[in-house]
């Protein structure tokens, strides 16, 4: 067989992998910082780095911080295989978990308004809730068409919105999984929702270019 010849190219400076995610803790103090397969969090102000994680799976598609300051967790996985979310304790830096059970890339991974659910979603059109505290799993919710691309909790923590490439968005109800409403009003992937702070209303955005 052929062999396929490349010349060595001396790269005349250092490369920095591009930014995939970015969140702020809920306190303003820390930011976390994704690159690819490794995730950074430093001080908000950015002289210090407190810690890295390295060694991801795949491509860090969200970062999520518990809304005590208490923990970190990446959506991540290998495209085509599997998805994986991994929780961080933030002060020690520690693994607390690495979550599995996806089978491709998540997409969005968060924690409930009290800290004690995860939410995951991602390309093989599944939602999964899992106890924060063992990474056991709770229950699979099923019902998008399509890629489930972003999350978002009501602030009492009793209904879970997503928003899909399916081009909807829809609520569940977090203790059994129920589907609430299908808001199919969108002509366009939906790539982000979220609830407002007084959880009267839900936002949502996407491909057809606005904001309902």
């Amino acid at each position: 067989f052929a062999s396929l010849e490349v010349p060595a190219i001396k790269v005349d400076r250092e490369l920095t992998q591009p930014v995939t995610a970015v969140v702020v803790s809920p306190d303003g103090r820390l930011v976390a910082e994704a690159r690819y397969t490794g995730v950074e969090l430093r001080t908000a102000k950015g002289e210090k780095i407190l810690h890295r994680f390295e060694g991801l799976p795949g491509k860090v598609a969200s970062l999520s911080f518990s809304h005590d300051n208490r923990r970190l967790v990446a959506a991540t996985g290998i495209t085509g295989l599997s998805g994986t979310a991994v929780i961080w304790d933030v002060v020690t830096g520690r693994k607390l978990h690495e979550i599995s059970g996806h089978r491709d890339l998540l997409y969005d991974a968060l924690f409930s308004p009290d800290g004690k659910i995860l939410a995951t979603a991602g390309y093989d059109q599944k939602i999964r809730l899992w106890a924060a505290g063992s990474g056991e799993l709770v229950r699979t919710i099923s019902g998008h068409n399509a890629a489930v691309l972003d999350l978002a909790f009501h602030p009492n923590g009793e209904v879970l919105a997503s928003a899909s490439a399916d081009e909807t968005v829809k609520l569940w109800r977090v203790k059994d999984g129920v589907r609430l409403d299908t808001l199919n009003q969108p002509q366009g992937r939906q790539r982000s929702v979220a609830f407002t702070p007084d959880g009267e209303a839900v936002v949502a955005g996407g491909a057809d270019s606005k904001i309902r």
